[in-house]
């Protein structure tokens, strides 16, 4: 099985997978995507802890983006979420 989720914390960002069918689409978030819609600073540990309360509303999003065209891996902004 894929690897579900990751933080790196010198980029700032968790990279996530999404099962998709019979693959896993790869996405990405970061701290300034959190931020710039929720306006809450995040460490890293928070940073889990939001993908895993969000973790249905983010593998839609992505699999919405994935349907209407996005390339891979998705990277999530504000305006996605």
């Amino acid at each position: 099985m894929a690897m579900r989720h990751d933080f790196d914390p010198a980029a700032g960002m968790l990279r996530f997978t999404v099962p998709m069918g019979r693959e896993h689409v790869t996405a990405y978030i970061s701290h300034s995507t959190w931020q710039a819609r929720y306006g809450q600073s995040q460490s890293d540990a928070n940073m889990l802890e939001l993908y895993v309360q969000n973790q249905a509303m983010l593998d839609d999003i992505v699999v919405q983006k994935v349907a209407a065209g996005s390339c891979k891996p998705v990277v999530l902004m504000a305006t996605d979420l």
